[in-house]
């Protein structure tokens, strides 16, 4: 009986001393472990192989707050990429346009949800409402436009009526192609835009003098390439 106790104290000791320090290391932290060695011994000197044991469940501690710490820091980059990826809604103070016509149409198209105010007065054509964020001011711009969909896409035809320069929110697209909203009925939607050259500028030139002919004419009024966006969900 007494060498069977002795072999199996023997057995408990030992896997005490491969196993309890990095069981006890993974349940505290290193700061934890600097409160224990602090704390006087009781009873008989701690064994030499004890302290050994001790220091193995030490690095164990200190091994699993590094894992920790790298665990957060993997996390905290996964959510900055997440965000990243998210566009967040086109915000900040609005500012009327100083031209009556078109202050008065935004505001009666966005009451009515799009029912009322949604088309060009002289041809019945339908236009839908671009919000930008002016790039000098930082506030937010509302202007309507011909509507030119196609496929949930829109081309945006910075004509300005054939003038000789660009209107001013070709600028601001220019600056944040992010920046963009598109209400075609109830809701505003966002959008990113991007102008488009060569061959697909051509296509949704096409499509665009097909919605409002009057494109067209205005071209022939002015020696700049009239600049056509496309503007693409954001979702997509």
């Amino acid at each position: 009986m007494t060498a069977g106790r002795r072999l199996i104290g023997s057995f408990n000791h030992g896997w005490m001393a491969n196993t309890m320090p990095q069981a006890i290391g993974a349940r505290l932290g290193s700061n934890q472990w600097a409160h224990l060695e602090r704390r006087p011994a009781r009873g008989r000197a701690t064994p030499s192989s004890l302290s050994a044991d001790y220091a193995v469940a030490r690095v164990a501690a200190t091994a699993t707050d590094a894992s920790a710490d790298q665990a957060r820091r993997i996390k905290s980059q996964r959510q900055d990429s997440i965000l990243e990826g998210v566009k967040m809604p086109l915000q900040g103070e609005y500012e009327p346009s100083p031209r009556d016509w078109v202050r008065e149409q935004v505001e009666e198209y966005e009451a009515s949800d799009g029912r009322r105010a949604n088309t060009v007065p002289e041809t019945g054509l339908p236009v839908v409402i671009i919000t930008t964020r002016g790039r000098k001011s930082g506030k937010i711009r509302k202007f309507p436009l011909m509507r030119v969909e196609h496929d949930g896409e829109y081309a945006l035809v910075a004509s300005l009526g054939g003038a000789p320069t660009n209107p001013a929110w070709y600028g601001n697209l220019i600056a944040d192609p992010t920046a963009v909203m598109i209400q075609d009925g109830a809701e505003p939607h966002d959008f990113v835009a991007r102008e488009v050259h060569g061959d697909e500028r051509a296509l949704w030139w096409d499509r665009a003098v097909e919605a409002y002919p009057s494109y067209a004419d205005y071209q022939t009024k002015t020696s700049r390439i009239i600049p056509v966006f496309v503007a693409t969900p954001s979702s997509a």
